[in-house]
Order: C-alpha cells, then structure tokens, then sequence
C-alpha cells in the first residue's frame, strides 16, 4: 500500500481516538505526482492516451492544481493563489493565458514534442544533431539546419535553407516555425500557417470515424500489423487522419482519403538504423480496388494531384518497374534473372505492395514485388513524411551525380567539403549506412532502382531482362 500511496503523492495520517479506533486520513498533497506519458510505449495505444498526457483539466502547472477566485476576482484583478497549484501560460510559465484547447504546450506540436523530442524516448523524432535519432519519417532536426556549399561537382554554389528540408511544423516551444516558402501545400490549399503535427497525425486516433460513428473499440496500436481481437478494431497507422478528419481542427478542411495502410517492424525500437539487410523497415501497401488506402492517396488530402504535374505512380507508366526494381542492385550490378524478388527490397527505395488483406504487410519482409503480390512506387519511395538531411524531404540527395558526393556526406571527409555539417553527422542522412561501401564509389541516383538508366557506367551493356 504504501508503494501505492506514495505514487499517488498521498500522505497517510493517523489519529488515535477515544473509542482505540485507529483513523486513516488522506491528505493530497500539492506536489502529487505526474504519471508523465513519456517514454510509455503504450501511451497512445492506437487510440486516445489518457487525457492528462497531453492536457491540464484547470490551466494549471501540474496534474490536479488549481488557482481558486473570491467571489468577483479573475485572472486579472487578484486571483488568489490556490493551495494546489498555478495558473499558466502558454509555454508553462507561470501565468494566465492558457494554452488553445488546455494543451501543456503553447501549441499542438510543441505538446507532441514534449514527448517526442525527449533523449532516449520511443518514437523520438526531433534530435539535437541528427545523428542519434533515426526514425522512419524522418527527423525534424533538419529544418533548423541552413547550408551553403559549393559543388565538388560542377563548381556550383547552393543554399538548403533549414526549411527547404521537410514538412514545417509549426512548434513555438522548440523554435520551429511555419514555412516561408509556400503560403499553402503544394498543389493544394492547406494553410502553411496551420500546419502541425495534429495536421496529419490524429491526436485521439478516431479510426473510422471512432465511437462517434459507432466503431469498434480500438483495441491496440494499428502500425505493427497482425489481427485485432474479436470485436475491436486496431487504430490507423501511426494515428494518421482518417476520412472525414479536421486536419489540426481545421473547420474549412476535410480529408477525402482515408488513412493509408502500413506495417512496421516491430522487434527494435522505433528509432534504429535502417541495416545493410534491410530487414527493419515500414511495410506499405494499397489495395488493388478501391478504397485504396495508400500513401500517396492519402497525400492528396492535402497535395492533390490534378493540381500540379506529378510523378505517375499508377496505371502504364509503372507497369514495368518491379522487373527493374528486383533486378536492380548498384549502379554497374543488374542481376540476370527478375523473377527472384528476394532480398530486393531497398528501404531507401520502399514501394507499396498490391494486397488483398492489411495482414500480408510485415516489416521484415525483404522481398521485392511478385507475380502474387506486385507493388507500386508511392510519395514515400521518393520522400520522407517529416523531414530528411536534403531538401524538399528526399530519401537521397537529388543534385549529387554521385551519392558519394551527397549533401552532407555519408561519410565526414576532412579533406572533401562535401559534409559541411560536420564530422558528428556520419552516416546519419543515409540511416546509418555507408553509400561508398553498400553501392560503390560510382553509385548514381536511386531513381535507378525503378528506370535502370545507369546500366552502361561501369558493365558496358545490360543483361536480358526477362
């Protein structure tokens, strides 16, 4: 009991009475702890955390604090002082401007990152270098970082503004700010101003509409595959918005497309480095009919198609790409056969997998696209969904004619300037991987392992596709 007592932040009191009955008195003290959500896998579950995790019931400065008010005080003519607790401002500081929505940062992602840029804590996914924090879509870190360099290659100056690096959330507390750049989406007409974490991510994860469009419970997290229990449902991936979602309580916006299918490799944590073997990865995958459920549909709901020229992905123009993609291994190394789709899966290259059923996803399969299960490029074969070490969030530097030459390097080169981040960025842009000792020194853009337009560069001719 007392162990229970003490993390209720209790104390107990005894009074001996006349009658020799002992008396327990709880007295709830001011300094009460805080179960934090912080590093708890489970916090969010699939669905909604316990609502103290991310806000205060009474604009306070912790859990169960209050300031109470004479009868015709307020916040500002006098308030007294509460014996539990402070009023706040956004931010925390102590105060009475509270934050929207009684959130316990001064706005919704700052209230993510409370979490999720916290050292050591699962699905961290803002680092303090970008070098210790590897997670699938990517690290904010690099919206903070500017560069300048000139070209080992063609002797050109550029400038990768820290916000050309990815999707700019807006989180006052840590200093990231909305982007400059684009008023709206791309393509699209979702304010910059207005994007959050919350924009994409639904914070109470209503898979399907949830218990207002009378769902199944959610019963677990819907990012590891596998099959929900009897009579629930698992929540949307990565707690991504579904149909008819608000993107960050937008009243103007609605999402069209519902969330996208995925899978992730469930055995290391959830930030690692993507291996040689490419064993731990996100499984995509779309259905063949609709509703789709993809990635790049659910895109749309914010950067639609018809409104800009994009990257076909559908249809003929990708009808030949998973012969290309198994075969493909380096620049200068295409295999004979395409019909042997093992161990052909690049995660810096992923693609969506043609499936009758969510549970054909797994994060550990390294297989490329079969005759049984095909695939299809999607936004994310290119991008990551935050933030990446390149600009406009791409998985590979796109002006490097080499990878080798990458901005910043794979590998700190003192003697090359090719990584002017520094020597504390090694290997981190590409996951933890070596481009000179996977690919070779000569190895070209990925794009290759769809189109294969790199095949005379060091072999001299192609081998039979088919």
């Amino acid at each position: 009991m007392g162990n229970i007592l003490k993390i209720l932040g209790r104390q107990w009191r005894f009074m001996k009475r006349a009658s020799g009955r002992t008396v327990f008195i709880v007295i709830v003290t001011a300094a009460a702890t805080y179960v934090s959500p912080c590093g708890v896998h489970a916090f969010h579950n699939g669905g909604a955390g316990f609502c103290e995790g991310c806000h205060t019931m009474h604009n306070s400065i912790s859990p169960g604090t209050v300031t109470r008010f004479s009868p015709g005080q307020s916040s500002t003519n006098g308030g007294v002082r509460g014996w539990d607790g402070e009023p706040v401002n956004r931010g925390g500081s102590i105060g009475n401007t509270p934050s929207p929505y009684l959130l316990r940062g001064s706005d919704d992602s700052s209230t993510c990152l409370n979490c999720h840029a916290q050292k050591g804590v699962p699905y961290r996914v803002l680092s303090v270098d970008g070098n210790v924090n590897i997670d699938p879509g990517g690290d904010f870190y690099w919206l903070s970082l500017t560069v300048t360099y000139t070209s080992l290659e063609n002797g050109t100056a550029y400038v990768i503004k820290g916000q050309d690096h990815g999707h700019n959330v807006i989180a006052k507390d840590f200093g990231l700010a909305a982007d400059t750049n684009f008023t709206n989406a791309p393509g699209g007409t979702y304010p910059s101003s207005a994007l959050t974490c919350t924009s994409c991510h639904d914070p109470h994860g209503q898979a399907n509409g949830g218990t207002g469009n009378r769902q199944k419970p959610v019963s677990g997290s819907g990012s590891y595959g596998g099959t929900p229990p009897a009579g629930t449902i698992f929540g949307n991936y990565r707690l991504l918005g579904d149909t008819h979602y608000k993107g960050n309580s937008l009243a103007s916006y609605t999402f069209s497309n519902g969330a996208p299918m995925a899978a992730a490799d469930n055995s290391p944590a959830y930030n690692f480095a993507e291996t040689a073997d490419n064993r731990h990865h996100v499984d995509y995958g779309t259905y063949m009919y609709p509703p789709y459920d993809d990635m790049s549909l659910w895109c749309e709901n914010c950067h639609p198609w018809g409104q800009f020229a994009h990257h076909p992905v559908t249809g003929t123009a990708a009808e030949g790409v998973p012969l290309l993609y198994n075969a493909y291994i380096a620049t200068g190394n295409l295999l004979n056969k395409t019909t042997n789709a093992a161990g052909a899966w690049l995660s810096l290259v992923p693609f969506e997998r043609i499936i009758s059923r969510p549970s054909q996803l797994n994060g550990e399969n390294t297989s490329g696209p079969t005759p049984s299960v095909p695939g299809f490029p999607s936004c994310l074969t290119c991008h990551r969904a935050h933030a990446s070490a390149f600009d406009w969030s791409t998985r590979w530097d796109t002006r490097a004619t080499f990878l080798v030459n990458s901005v910043p390097g794979p590998v700190y080169d003192a003697a090359l300037e090719h990584s002017p981040y520094g020597a504390y960025i090694v290997n981190a842009p590409y996951y933890g991987r070596d481009i000179k000792t996977l690919f070779g020194k000569y190895q070209r853009q990925l794009c290759n392992k769809c189109h294969v337009l790199d095949f005379n560069d060091k072999t001299g001719y192609l081998p039979s596709l088919y």
